[in-house]
């Protein structure tokens, strides 16, 4: 019945983790909540009385609620606010997410990695900060490139499947693995001695630019292959199912 669902989703809503768990909370809550149900209508004969019963017995939506929050690991809270919470899964917030996930991996390893190479005196600090906040930038133009590649290559996060977008924003993936890198590089601002140490000569970086190009293009196969299609499908699934519990009109 709705009303059981509705209690379920009053309960479920508000707490603070990723929506496939969620999806599995709400599965197992209403197929309790329903046995209950069941037990109300057989001793009551009469399915609103059964359905009243059943939510009594089951308990109040707020306190299920501060239950099931309790019941999230620490870690996975955590995790969840930096990578910008339950939100509806569009190209948009996808986009949002793949620069979360840059700034979190410069600030965690791209840091420790730059303090390192000025301490043991490979690299001036002007010239380290200059070259972090570069592989910073590189790698948020390369994930949200990457991103809608793939969402117009493969029709999902709220896209449609087109070929033209794919292709376009295929070589914008291409451009931001080599153009940005180049940009710096063909300019004095990183500092040649970084640019000599770290990214060596020409010959290197075209060699550089065919394997990205490469990568690109393998990210593509491998999208289309049968693995990947029913992970999507899947995926795909289960943000109908999230949709479906979020338009339930809940009562205050």
């Amino acid at each position: 019945m709705i009303e059981l669902k509705k209690h379920v989703e009053k309960a479920v809503r508000p707490v603070r983790t990723w929506r496939d768990r969620k999806l599995k909370m709400r599965e197992e809550l209403l197929a309790h909540l329903t046995g209950i149900y069941d037990e109300e209508f057989t001793r009551l004969n009469d399915h609103d009385a059964a359905a009243q019963a059943a939510i009594e017995r089951f308990g109040s939506a707020e306190e299920i609620s501060r239950n099931l929050q309790a019941s999230i690991p620490w870690r996975v809270q955590i995790v969840w606010y930096i990578f910008g919470g339950d939100h509806e899964n569009t190209i948009w917030q996808a986009t949002l997410w793949a620069c979360r996930l840059a700034l979190l991996t410069m600030i965690v390893a791209g840091i420790p990695w730059v303090v390192m190479r000025v301490v043991s005196g490979d690299w001036q600090p002007a010239e380290a900060t200059k070259l972090w906040f570069l592989f910073t930038l590189y790698g948020f133009a390369m994930l949200a490139t990457e991103i809608r590649f793939l969402a117009y290559h493969c029709g999902f996060l709220g896209t449609a499947l087109s070929v033209p977008r794919s292709i376009v924003w295929g070589f914008l993936t291409w451009c931001a693995f080599v153009s940005l890198p180049a940009l710096f590089l063909s300019t004095d601002w990183i500092g040649p001695s970084i640019r000599e140490k770290f990214f060596g000569n020409d010959e290197k970086f075209l060699m550089i630019a065919a394997i990205c190009a490469g990568l690109v293009m393998l990210t593509a196969v491998l999208a289309k292959t049968k693995t990947m299609s029913k992970h999507l499908r899947t995926v795909a699934d289960l943000e109908d199912q999230h949709r479906q519990w979020l338009e339930l009109e809940l009562s205050e």
